[in-house]
């Protein structure tokens, strides 16, 4: 999808790449649309492999303890 679906969307995109990763609102104006999109999704894939990594990590921890548990 090229673009964005809505104004907030935009906005909140516009804010999450200023803030997080520090572009400027002048360097975010300037790209083509496309540009900005794979920006984009490359910021959600990240933040959705950070969150698999999270629930991996706790999985494994979950898993420990109850092995810890059942092995005393």
């Amino acid at each position: 999808m090229l673009g964005y679906d809505s104004l907030a969307n935009h906005y909140r995109s516009n804010f999450t790449l200023m803030f997080d990763h520090n572009y400027s609102l002048q360097d975010l104006e300037n790209m083509m649309p496309w540009e900005r999109q794979i920006y984009i999704d490359m910021y959600n894939n990240r933040m959705k492999m950070l969150e698999d990594r999270r629930n991996n990590q706790a999985d494994l921890e979950r898993h420990l303890n109850k092995w810890s548990r059942n092995s005393r």
